[in-house]
């Protein structure tokens, strides 16, 4: 009898369901891959957020910051009819993270706000807004609202692409993009449009981050299934690019400093304002991109469903990339594991284990995660994660074929004999599956509290199909936590 064992789960998402790696796996949704080695816990629930007075829903909030007061701020439009005003929310307390919003400003009908434009700096809020003008809006708390100034750009205002403002940590100036055009705000609340940056024109900038000394400037293709580019800048006066780097094929929408490696993040389509022509890929798929040696090289390549589109939000905490997209039940991440390598994993789910159509925007403060979606029955939802911990969600694993096993058995006719599962928690209940030759999944059975139990047949008392390959489904409820999936099988006697 041969016995299988599964109990390191650090390798992330597997590229292809058949990897002979024992710590990859296929899916996970809403579990924790980085915090323990041996061990996936569930991530807690998230509830409804409030406002003061009214519908928060109505309100279709998309970004949420934490200034320098320690309280949460969120940006939203300022009634239910066409959102051509902005409207700033503001927690009721800067102790209380469950507390409600309340209505902070408003900025005036004349001047809405792009999402994911919404930054702290110095002492006021900075944000893309102004139909058609494209102006960086200055709120200077409490409510003194101003232009800082008009960005060189004649980007179309409809679905357009804008990446957040960022400040260089090095330079400490803000610099915001739209289309190919660039402006900066530097200490003293001065703003600078930097009409001599310019891109070309056959590129749209995606994502601003950090690489040492210089400004990394993600950008995408104009068309769909064009080349992406990461330009490089040293922020010095002459204001030209220093470095053009090519990204690939697909339109780069997240680039991140993570632990020192430039990362990519690119889609094979598009779902921003471009030339919508064919693209050359015939599935669609996330392809992760990092700079070494002047050069990008791809690291993993992730197919995804037709109806996913990537969004260029994204949040970084604690040295792990986060983002997300359209028609997804779950944000991905990305991080250096202890070794230095880089992992790609699913992640919390957006809205509680169903589909968000539309992710409008989110930020992690901590363990709380802030999102707003709308799925295919709400808009506008709010949500925050519980304060007092509840998992009110399943939360699944999902193996890849033949998980861990011998590379001579992996091809030859086999016979399941037992399957045991472990959790690491006091409650909670874990239940598991088994797909036996890329068939439907049968349940074998559910364990209780903290206990390892052995099951040596389907949970319906029929006993295991024998095949050439075994996939497992785990599904961990109320605060489970997986730390082992153990299996045995026999090897059958065959003529090859």
């Amino acid at each position: 009898m041969n016995v299988v064992v599964l109990n390191n789960f650090t390798g992330g998402l597997s590229e292809d369901p058949r990897e002979q790696k024992g710590n990859t796996f296929v899916s996970t949704s809403n579990l924790d891959t980085i915090s323990s080695s041996n061990k996936l816990s569930p991530y807690v629930s998230t509830e409804a957020e409030a406002l003061g007075t009214g519908d928060i829903t109505d309100s279709l909030i998309s970004d949420f910051v934490r200034a320098s007061d320690g309280y949460v701020y969120a940006v939203g439009r300022t009634s239910t009819a066409i959102p051509t005003g902005t409207t700033f929310f503001v927690k009721s307390s800067a102790t209380n993270i469950a507390s409600t919003y309340n209505s902070h400003a408003s900025s005036g009908a004349a001047f809405p706000f792009r999402a994911n434009s919404l930054v702290w700096y110095i002492n006021a809020f900075y944000y893309i807004g102004a139909s058609g003008a494209h102006q960086l809006r200055k709120l200077t708390p409490p409510s003194t609202f101003s232009t800082a100034g008009t960005l060189a750009t004649t980007a179309s205002w409809v679905n357009e692409l804008i990446p957040r403002p960022f400040v260089h940590p090095l330079k400490k100036f803000l610099y915001a993009s739209v289309g190919q055009y660039f402006a900066r705000v530097n200490e003293a609340g001065t703003y600078l449009n930097l009409t001599s940056l310019v891109l070309p024109i056959s590129q749209l900038t995606s994502s601003l981050t950090n690489y040492g000394s210089w400004l990394a400037i993600g950008t995408a293709p104009i068309f769909t299934g064009g080349r992406s580019t990461v330009y490089l800048w040293d922020m010095a006066e002459d204001r030209t690019f220093n470095e053009a780097i090519d990204f690939g094929e697909g339109s780069l929408m997240i680039l991140e400093n993570i632990g020192g490696t430039l990362v990519g993040v690119s889609i094979s389509d598009a779902n921003y304002s471009s030339l919508s022509t064919y693209t050359t890929t015939q599935t669609k798929k996330l392809t992760i991109r990092m700079l070494s040696g002047g050069e990008s090289i791809i690291v993993k390549e992730l197919e995804v469903p037709s109806t996913f589109s990537l969004k260029n939000y994204k949040a970084t905490i604690n040295g792990r990339l986060y983002f997300g997209g359209d028609n997804s039940d779950s944000l991905y991440v990305i991080y250096k594991d202890k070794t230095g390598a880089l992992i790609v994993s699913k992640d919390r789910y957006i809205a509680n284990g169903t589909t968000a159509t539309t992710l409008r925007g989110f930020n992690i403060f901590g363990d709380y995660l802030f999102v707003a979606y709308d799925t295919a029955s709400t808009t506008g939802n709010v949500f925050r994660t519980f304060v007092t911990p509840q998992y009110n969600f399943s939360s699944f694993y999902e193996s890849n074929i033949n998980p861990n096993m011998p590379k001579e058995d992996r091809t030859k006719r086999k016979q399941l004999m037992s399957v045991s599962v472990a959790n690491a928690s006091a409650t909670g209940a874990l239940s598991i599956q088994v797909s036996v030759d890329g068939g439907a999944y049968s349940t074998i059975g559910t364990i209780l509290n903290k206990i390892v139990n052995k099951m040596t047949n389907l949970s319906d008392g029929n006993p295991f199909e024998s095949g050439y390959e075994y996939q497992f489904k785990i599904a961990l409820d109320t605060g489970a936590e997986l730390t082992e999936l153990k299996y045995s099988y026999e090897v059958m006697a065959e003529l090859i």
